[in-house]
């Protein structure tokens, strides 16, 4: 039951961001570049502060101005640091997900859990300023699909693996 409401507050908040990203080219200050098994990525950024210290980011892309692809990751310290896999697995804060989105953008198609047990996983923030609330930081994630769902695309591939990614944001 617990997980049921995770994820339904993780797909609204991926709805709500992904409502202001309909357009297709993405600035400079936005952007997160990334090897998504091995062909190039991009996405544009979001990041809101939430409470107790923590930040949240969804990393969108849109086709045809419709939101078509979101990872999100809700609540991570708002520090400077690297969190991986050890972080991942302790810290009852902390989601990630990927979501392939159909019809205008707001239905999940499939679903993919962040796999806490990769040890080559992290997120980090290397640069935080609370003048300009600008974030900049580097990610390495390997996601696997959630099997649970009724319409899922038998063509997707059951683990994912974003590398090399870099993003910037200014937070909300």
């Amino acid at each position: 039951m617990k997980n049921m409401k995770m994820k339904k507050l993780i797909l609204l908040m991926l709805v709500l961001v992904g409502f202001s990203c309909r357009k297709e080219t993405i600035p400079a200050d936005m952007l997160v570049t990334a090897s998504f098994n091995q062909k190039n990525w991009e996405a544009k950024s979001f990041a809101s502060a939430l409470p107790h210290g923590r930040i949240g980011f969804s990393f969108n892309v849109s086709k045809g101005g419709t939101l078509k692809e979101s990872l999100g990751m809700s609540s991570l310290p708002m520090n400077v640091g690297s969190y991986d896999s050890t972080f991942f697995q302790t810290d009852s804060l902390f989601r990630a997900v990927y979501a392939i989105l159909g019809a205008d953008g707001d239905a999940i198609l499939d679903y993919y859990h962040l796999d806490k047990s990769v040890g080559t996983n992290f997120f980090s923030i290397d640069k935080l300023s609370s003048t300009t609330n600008k974030v900049e930081g580097r990610f390495d994630l390997t996601f696997f699909i959630d099997t649970s769902g009724i319409n899922r695309d038998p063509n997707l591939p059951d683990i994912i693996h974003f590398t090399d990614g870099k993003y910037k944001v200014q937070y909300k």
